[in-house]
């Protein structure tokens, strides 16, 4: 039929082994962002609408632990923040409202 099936630990093996096979270590303090926001930053950001502070760091999607204080790349708030510089306002949809958010490095 030409369809494979595998036990779930065996497949969840093979995705794991793929993921290691390309990754790659990215050390944040080697970037030249020139004071843009980039994979690997530590932002705190600012909700313009209800004065809330948050520091996130941008990190992988396997990594992401909201409460460790770290995002997915992948995720809403840091798709809007990549490549804004501090003090920039980005928009971010929310709970089907857009939240405008301030950072700084």
């Amino acid at each position: 039929t030409g369809v494979q099936t595998c036990a779930l630990p065996i497949c969840r093996i093979v995705e794991i082994e793929a993921k290691l096979s390309n990754a790659m270590v990215i050390d944040p303090k080697t970037l030249n962002a020139e004071g843009r926001c980039v994979f690997g930053a530590t932002v705190e950001v600012e909700d313009l609408d209800e004065g809330d502070v948050a520091t996130y760091q941008i990190v992988g999607d396997d990594e992401a632990d909201i409460k460790l204080g770290k995002i997915s790349v992948s995720s809403p708030i840091a798709r809007a923040l990549i490549g804004k510089s501090a003090g920039e306002v980005a928009e971010v949809m929310h709970q089907a409202a857009f939240v405008l958010m301030k950072f700084w490095t």
